[in-house]
């Protein structure tokens, strides 16, 4: 996950935090990632960040 929120953080600068202990990034700390996508928030930032969630777990998934 730490790939991804370096890219979020390129897209949302400063306003990205990634928690390695919860395995958990939050953006603009209303919107929480998981390895599952968004979780938590709604709203444009959302679908934002959902799309850059599946364009990295795409390219993921084509790395293996």
């Amino acid at each position: 996950l730490s790939k991804l929120a370096e890219r979020l953080n390129r897209v949302f600068p400063n306003m990205v935090r990634y928690v390695k202990e919860a395995d958990v990034i939050l953006v603009m700390d209303r919107i929480r990632v998981t390895r599952d996508g968004v979780v938590e928030g709604s709203g444009p930032a959302a679908e934002r960040v959902k799309k850059i969630y599946e364009e990295w777990i795409s390219e993921e998934m084509g790395r293996r």
